[in-house]
């Protein structure tokens, strides 16, 4: 089966079914568009997109982030598909208590460079599992979120 056909097959699966049902009923499909998003955020082109990207994406994030400011100062604050880092400047400016976290090896790395010091962790927004419950004040999932 070539690329392209597993692509379009695990589309058509996906959006023919409710998330759950997705989930329980077509583990390939799943796998295989875990692949292809693999594939696309690790692509160089991808990465070198991601690495110069900063500040708010629009008008609308900010004010997201603005609203719960108070509530989250110097609490814990995580930070899913952290990617190159657009984020973590924005985000430590509420707290330094920040964990920042991405499944793209290659954003962790560029991420981690970025910014030397923060807490930048390789890992599945699906599986929190290295986090105690209730560990955050703030979960943050932004622009591809």
């Amino acid at each position: 089966m070539s690329d392209a056909a597993g692509e379009s097959s695990a589309r058509r699966v996906l959006l023919s079914l409710p998330m759950s049902q997705a989930q329980h009923q077509a583990p390939e499909a799943l796998r295989q568009m875990d692949l292809i998003n693999r594939r696309a955020w690790s692509d160089r082109a991808t990465v070198q997109s991601f690495r110069h990207r900063e500040g708010w994406t629009d008008p609308g994030e900010s004010a997201a982030v603005e609203h719960v400011r108070a509530d989250a100062a110097n609490q814990p604050i995580l930070d899913l598909g952290v990617g190159a880092g657009r984020t973590v400047p924005l985000l430590l400016s509420i707290s330094r208590n920040y964990v920042g976290l991405d499944y793209t090896p290659e954003l962790v790395d560029v991420c981690r460079k970025k910014h030397p010091g923060v807490r930048i962790v390789q890992g599945d927004a699906r599986d929190l599992s290295q986090f105690a419950d209730e560990s955050f004040q703030l979960v943050v999932f932004s622009f591809n979120g």
